[in-house]
């Protein structure tokens, strides 16, 4: 693999100055204001090739979670080790430290959608800027992480010489075009529930026989509406889970604190992602029990509820989160992309409000009929 990237160290030296923007660990630095033309959400090669202080390939030679205890509550935070075996951008140590927010603490996990995921003894190529904590963070989530399968990039269904090609043109100032579809690792081995279209679950659920699961929400008096509406599309299949309005809340989301937050209140920065959930589960012999979780809304995005061409929609952005609360995962494939938890979404978009029938199969399957 060494010689197919060795030319790319040569491209990147012009653009040692690029910009730390855009990358998410733990917490980062606020980055500047949006372009409000922005059109579309997950980064691709040239966006993360501009936005990273380094990029480096290399294997991951250890990682290890911890539980922190917080005034605001419980998180678990993962830190990856890699031992770097080249530097396409930047000059990194031989070894490098990351961490990303989410990761298991005996039977107690933490599941956070769009953060990056790891496994000991993996080769990868990662898109890296400092954190404003210490460590550095993955660029885009889980899109500036990339695995290396013998000569293949396993989530672009690229060749190493093909990428390496791309990655040559970003980092010398052209456009090498759009990426092909990106599938996470982890979404493509889980299971597809039904085909031609499909959900993907795991077996981890709220354990009641008959769930309601209250929610608060953490913002402007106008985003209520949507976000109960949200709700209330899931509710309409008549399952045995119901969510249920509670009120409001000035508790941020992220934590374990004994509440399932829906918050939108500040911005996370040009992260990639406009919306995340967090779920908490203990591990079982089955699968898992959900024990609460929480939505964030990243408002350095701009959010309306006409479906305006400029903005993201609240109710179907919304909607397809608390899918997550469900444990379904998101869709990738091109025959999905109508449904609710399709994992793309641009601005404008709407239809992710209303469920398609896999959608509404899916929280059947799960919980039953009432």
């Amino acid at each position: 693999m060494t010689s197919i990237w060795r030319g790319l160290a040569i491209a990147a030296l012009a653009l040692l100055a690029g910009t730390l923007a855009g990358c998410l660990g733990p917490r980062l630095t606020a980055p500047a204001q949006p372009d409000q033309g922005l059109v579309s959400f997950g980064w691709d090669t040239r966006t993360l090739s501009e936005a990273a202080h380094f990029i480096v390939t290399g294997q991951v030679v250890r990682q290890e979670s911890v539980l922190q205890t917080t005034s605001l509550g419980d998180r678990i935070v993962t830190t990856v080790e890699l031992k770097v075996s080249e530097n396409l951008k930047g000059n990194s140590p031989e070894t490098v430290v990351v961490q990303h927010l989410g990761g298991r603490v005996g039977d107690l996990v933490m599941w956070v959608s769009h953060e990056p995921r790891f496994r000991v003894g993996e080769n990868v190529v990662l898109f890296l800027s400092p954190a404003e904590d210490g460590p550095l963070a993955v660029c885009g989530g889980f899109r500036g992480k990339l695995t290396v399968m013998g000569d293949r990039v396993a989530e672009l269904g690229l060749s190493l010489t093909d990428f390496a090609h791309r990655l040559s043109l970003a980092l010398s100032g052209r456009d090498p075009g759009p990426d092909p579809a990106f599938v996470p690792l982890e979404e493509g081995s889980l299971s597809l529930m039904g085909e031609p279209l499909a959900y993907r679950y795991e077996e981890i659920r709220w354990p009641q026989v008959q769930p309601v699961v209250p929610y608060r929400i953490n913002g402007q008096a106008s985003w209520l509406g949507p976000i109960q509406a949200a709700s209330g599309t899931w509710n309409s299949v008549g399952s045995k889970l119901t969510f249920q309005y509670a009120g409001t809340t000035t508790t941020p989301a992220g934590f374990r604190d004994g509440l399932n937050v829906i918050e939108a209140i500040r911005s996370y920065g040009a992260t990639g992602w406009p919306a995340q959930a967090t779920v908490w589960y203990r591990t079982t012999s089955t699968g898992g029990d959900i024990l609460e979780c929480d939505i964030a809304l990243n408002l350095y995005y701009r959010w309306a509820t006409n479906g305006t061409s400029t903005a993201l929609d609240i109710q179907s952005l919304v909607t397809h989160e608390l899918g997550h609360w469900l444990m379904l995962r998101d869709l990738y494939r091109t025959q999905e992309a109508e449904m609710t938890m399709y994992g793309l979404v641009t601005n404008g978009e709407t239809k992710k409000r209303t469920l398609e029938e896999p959608d509404r199969r899916g929280m059947l399957d799960i919980y039953g009929p009432r």
